[in-house]
């Protein structure tokens, strides 16, 4: 359906488009800052995807919800647009895990 959010079945969470829009993510968050959070806390192969909704525009949104272990665990919510394989962040906020 256009326009509207859609959850990502888990089985989905290993594709190419899913992984490289998450590491995309990740990455995002390592450039920012990442509040607390050093380059030694985001290894790349070490986050878990928690859930995931796509929405389709001109080319697809997903909505991440991605937890990063380090010293501090950390939940990240990030919306990535990836508009045929040019990709963005366009929201991002990070906090403590539950």
């Amino acid at each position: 359906m256009m326009g509207g959010w859609s959850q990502v079945p888990s089985d989905d969470f290993t594709s190419d488009r899913i992984q490289s829009a998450s590491k995309f993510a990740v990455k995002h968050l390592e450039k920012s800052g990442g509040g607390a959070l050093t380059s030694l806390d985001l290894q790349y192969d070490n986050f878990k995807i928690t859930s995931v909704e796509q929405q389709v525009v001109a080319g697809m949104n997903y909505k991440f919800v991605i937890e990063i272990p380090g010293r501090e665990c950390l939940k990240h919510e990030a919306t990535v647009y990836d508009r045929f394989g040019d990709l963005s962040v366009t929201a991002s906020e990070s906090s403590p895990c539950e």
